[in-house]
């Protein structure tokens, strides 16, 4: 199984790179992970909003998506706060052997 990282911040243009991903699971078994990078907010309050936005947002393009997983396939998601990029990083190399999938 391979294993690719989509980082999604909710724009149409993100969502190419989880299209990207799911073409791989036509051909062979994957697990697409989701990650959305929040916004770094001291106000806790303003921060868990996003949180809850993010996801209800994540489980609307699971729900959306699923049905388009080919092979076994797994969609997934994470939730950080941090620098996107690091966050992304810290993902992607839980598994020196996956790819990165993203569209700008």
């Amino acid at each position: 199984m391979k294993n690719i990282t989509v980082p999604v911040d909710f724009s149409g243009e993100s969502l190419k790179g989880l299209d990207l991903a799911l073409l791989f699971s036509l051909k062979t078994e994957v697990h697409i992970h989701m990650i959305h990078v929040l916004k770094y907010n001291s106000d806790e309050e303003l921060l868990n909003q996003e949180y809850l936005s993010a996801e209800r947002q994540f489980e609307s393009i699971c729900e959306l998506y699923a049905g388009r997983l080919r092979n076994d396939s797994r969609l997934t998601y994470s939730i950080a706060s941090g620098k996107v990029y690091e966050e992304v990083l810290n993902v992607a190399e839980a598994d020196p052997s996956g790819i990165i999938a993203m569209s700008t």
